[in-house]
Formats: structure tokens, C-alpha cells, sequence
């Protein structure tokens, strides 16, 4: 995007896209993509969204102790009753959810937003995400990600999931402005 705004690039890709959650040791959990490109309408973007799988995990027992929460009162989202719940990294607590990687290093991004959660079944039905200061060795300005949820029945494993419908990313990073735009379609579900 440019300063005002506008696209002056658009990127359309399709991928398949495999999101994998394992407990390394109690209370942590590894969450690793990867993505094979299957259709590109022009040369790949230099930066590519990670971690859209892990900003649930927020909400997991594992995760939820380093962050200030609180209920902000019932509300409606996608036509339903939802509690609208706001967090914040804790100060005192390393970021374990949201991380940059570059050639010169790992960075931790504390974050804090909001989440939209169901008033019937407690799912996350929508989250968005700031960060909670610019990221200054990374010359991260801003970071917003929205992403709205939706369940998916796998008849195969008689489970019902939430995952991920729709993300956006705006990003004003190290001098450019980015908008990534992700849809998800064709969801399937294994375990080893």
C-alpha cells in the first residue's frame, strides 16, 4: 500500500497450507505451516504471513496466564451473542504467541486486542490483534490482524472444529505498508 492507502501491488496466490500443533513438554506447544504453492498471479511477495494458526492459542490454558484479560460485557457478532473479551501481554511475561524472523535474529511481539467469543458454545468466533508498542529493533510500526473464525465438521473424525475462515494483516514494517488478505477453503484434519 501507499502512504494514503492504495494498492500499488496485488498478489493473488493459492497454497495448500498445513498448520501442525505439538506439545514439546508440558505447557508448551510448538505450532509449525508450510505452504506449497499451487497458482501465483505474479512473483511471490518477499514477506509472508506466519502464525495465523497460533493467535487462538491465546485462549489455551497453556497461553492464557501471560495475559491481562477482561470481560467487556455480551455484544453480537456474526449474528450471534458473543462476549467481547480484551487482552494484553503481560509485562512481566515473555511473548510466546506472535514472533518475526529475519536473517538477523527472532523477535518476540507482545501483543493486545480483542476476541469475540460465543455466548453459547465459548468459541472464539473473531479476534483482532495490535501490537502493544512499535517494535523498534525490528522497525515494526504497526501490526493489526483480524481474523474471523467458523466451524468445520470433519465427518471422517466425528469432530467439529473452529478454524479459521477469513485474515487480513496490515503491517507498516521497516518502511513499506503491507495488506495480506487469506481465505481458507477445503479443510481437512489427520493426526500421527
Amino acid at each position: 500500500l501507499d502512504a494514503d492507502g492504495n494498492q500499488t501491488q496485488v498478489r493473488t496466490s493459492s497454497f495448500r497450507y498445513l498448520v501442525s500443533i505439538i506439545e514439546t513438554r508440558p505447557g508448551n506447544l510448538s505450532v509449525e505451516e508450510s505452504r506449497e504453492v499451487v497458482s501465483r498471479s505474479a512473483a511471490p511477495s518477499k514477506y509472508l504471513t506466519n502464525g495465523l494458526g497460533a493467535m487462538a492459542l491465546i485462549f489455551h490454558p497453556y497461553y492464557v496466564k501471560d495475559y491481562e484479560m477482561r470481560c467487556e460485557g455480551l455484544t453480537e457478532m456474526q449474528g450471534q451473542a458473543a462476549w467481547s473479551v480484551y487482552f494484553k501481554q503481560r509485562a512481566d511475561k515473555p511473548s510466546r504467541i506472535r514472533s518475526y524472523t529475519l536473517q538477523d535474529g527472532s523477535y518476540n511481539v507482545p501483543l493486545k486486542g480483542r476476541a469475540w467469543i460465543a455466548a453459547n458454545n465459548f468459541q472464539v468466533l473473531r479476534l483482532e490483534t495490535e501490537l502493544v508498542e512499535p517494535v523498534k529493533g525490528l522497525r515494526l510500526e504497526n501490526e493489526h490482524i483480524t481474523i474471523e473464525y467458523k466451524p468445520v465438521d470433519f465427518k471422517s473424525r466425528k469432530v467439529r472444529l473452529w478454524l479459521p475462515a477469513n485474515a487480513e494483516m496490515y503491517a507498516f514494517f521497516r518502511g513499506h505498508r503491507f495488506l495480506h488478505h487469506h481465505s481458507f477453503a477445503d479443510y481437512q484434519v489427520f493426526a500421527v
